[in-house]
């Protein structure tokens, strides 16, 4: 799992939640994040999900203000699921982000947030959407 640490530790269900972003990129080339979530206790994890959706994805710029979601424009089933997550099993999440904002502009080099998100819950629908937040650059043109 190349997260460089950041790991978020999921309380009672034994999982690793890691957000991948690559820390310094060029303008225009396309960004991939991926989030890994890793079943490291000694028992399988149940992930359970509200919809059909997984995972989000989005940037904020340095202002704070969101200029891109992945999921922004897509529909997800309205179906609850499970998933179980053997012991040591890793699920990924990855999607490519083309540089450019939800208006389809391109945006200037700068440093932003990644921010990725698992949506599962706990068993009883609680405790919904684990938030991983992480800082990369998009260099300025020469």
């Amino acid at each position: 799992m190349p997260c460089d640490g950041l790991v978020s530790r999921t309380e009672g269900a034994h999982l690793s939640l890691c957000l991948d972003v690559p820390s310094l990129n060029d303008p225009g080339t396309p960004i991939e994040f991926t989030i890994y979530i890793t079943a490291d206790g000694t028992e399988p994890s149940a992930l359970t999900y509200r919809s059909s959706q997984r995972y989000d994805f989005a940037v904020v710029d340095s202002s704070g203000r969101e200029i891109w979601r992945w999921s922004m424009g897509k529909a997800f089933a309205q179906v609850m699921s499970e998933e179980t997550l053997e012991t040591g099993a890793t699920l990924r999440f990855r999607e490519v982000w083309d540089q450019r904002d939800n208006e389809g502009r391109e945006v200037a080099g700068q440093t932003y947030s990644a921010v990725g998100e698992s949506l599962h819950c706990s068993a009883d629908y609680q405790d919904c959407g684990h938030t991983l937040q992480r800082t990369f650059e998009i260099l300025r043109p020469l």
